[in-house]
């Protein structure tokens, strides 16, 4: 999921800090629970607003399948209903690719 990029980049970015704030490990632990349960609700909502508001504008990501994704490419993946895929459309699929598979409900 998406989510998982969007981790990444908070534990590389982080909270900005001056010399005289202090930030615990309960914070860093609360602060990427957070982002990573903002993420999960927003891919379950198809709600693109929040990589609107977290990625940077030259964020890319790539895919093990050699496909390369923008900011701007994202959103507009996630602006179409028909690339939203829900668990039981991946398991259909599953199933239309592989019938020996047509009587198991797990991947």
């Amino acid at each position: 999921m998406l989510w998982i990029s969007v981790c990444a980049l908070a534990l590389l970015t982080g909270p900005s800090l001056t010399g005289a704030q202090t930030v615990t490990e309960a914070d860093v632990v609360k602060a990427i629970s957070n982002l990573e349960n903002d993420g999960v609700k927003a891919d379950l909502a198809g709600d693109p607003a929040f990589y609107r508001k977290v990625l940077a504008e030259d964020w890319t990501r790539g895919d093990s399948d050699g496909t390369y994704y923008t900011k701007a490419g994202l959103l507009n993946l996630m602006a179409d209903a028909k690339n939203i895929k829900t668990n039981s459309d991946l398991q259909q699929k599953r199933h239309e690719l592989n019938p020996r598979h047509k009587h198991r409900n797990s991947f």
